[in-house]
């Protein structure tokens, strides 16, 4: 029986030591994808204090701006 609790002691030890090595990255990669996020979101909202262009080119369709009608109700 103590043999197995001694087991059970080093699996868990082991279980701990894998879930703090999957969380560093998780948080890594938190840290640099939200600001990216939200800085996408105030170019989008408020164009026009961005500081790079709000329009983008699509093959058939040429230079869009964000709020610009492509298709029917369809907007980019």
């Amino acid at each position: 029986m103590e043999r197995l609790r001694s087991e059970q002691r080093g699996l868990m030890k082991h279980q701990a030591e894998m879930v703090k090595g999957s969380f560093r990255p998780m948080v890594w990669s938190l840290l640099v994808t939200a600001p990216v996020f939200i800085w996408l979101r105030w170019v989008f909202t408020s164009p026009a204090t961005a500081i790079v262009p709000v329009a983008f080119f699509l093959p058939v369709v040429g230079h869009v701006a964000w709020t610009a009608t492509v298709v029917g109700p369809l907007k980019v």
